[in-house]
């Protein structure tokens, strides 16, 4: 959420402006080295003091701008360094986008799917269908939707002719028929769309020129206990 809406930031930048590795030949030029930490503090502004230098209201006056609010000079490791640092609070920009918090379901187990040990509910089963189909996550049902109406995407309506009963899913009652075909197709015509039809069902009695006539688009369950014994 922050990545996207963008957040405050608060913390310390820091600058090296001068670094030089302490060898024995640096320091039998000790003199020299303090001749450039001191160019340094005099070029950003700052007073002399030991080891850190810090704004003063002597240090204020000075016509130098100052880049940092502090210098410091250390010696890490043998290295001679010297660092300026800035508190900085700013506002980051965000980088757009959105995110989706989803909370799941029951797992579907295939393997018990196919043997019948544990049907699914009509949501749950819906839900996997459309999101494979449509790419999208299935939206709330109407409690005025027809019988078997999964839910509408972006270019078509989704169905699901399915009830968690073997004996209904292996009979006739199960199959798309050119009955409901039509009523489907009155439904849609009746809500003055132009928007298709995707039909799962285990078994469908119709061509493929009849569910064209009706802008209609047939899934197979894939499930080979839903075929008609």
């Amino acid at each position: 959420r922050r990545a996207i809406n963008g957040y405050a930031w608060v913390g310390n930048q820091r600058e090296t402006l001068f670094e030089e590795k302490l060898t024995w030949t640096q320091l039998k030029k000790a003199d020299v080295l303090i001749e450039k930490v001191n160019a340094i503090q005099v070029r950003e502004g700052f007073a002399e003091n030991d080891g850190q230098m810090a704004l003063g209201d002597s240090a204020k006056k000075q016509a130098v701008k100052r880049r940092f609010d502090k210098l410091n000079v250390k010696v890490d490791d043998g290295v001679l360094r010297v660092e300026g640092e800035k508190r900085i609070s700013e506002r980051v920009e965000g980088l757009g986008g959105s995110f989706t918090y989803c909370t799941l379901g029951e797992p579907l187990d295939v393997e018990k799917l196919l043997s019948g040990e544990n049907l699914p509910d009509f949501d749950a089963l819906g839900a996997w269908l459309f999101h494979t189909a449509t790419g999208g996550a299935l939206p709330k049902r109407a409690k005025s939707a027809p019988a078997f109406y999964l839910g509408e995407a972006l270019d078509k309506h989704a169905w699901l002719i399915y009830e968690p009963d073997l004996g209904f899913l292996k009979s006739p009652a199960a199959a798309l028929t050119l009955t409901r075909a039509k009523e489907i197709a009155a439904w849609g015509k009746a809500r003055k769309e132009l928007k298709g039809h995707l039909v799962f069902a285990p078994a469908k009695y119709m061509s493929h020129k009849q569910l064209l006539e009706h802008g209609i688009e047939f899934a197979q369950l894939p499930f080979a206990l839903y075929r008609e014994g």
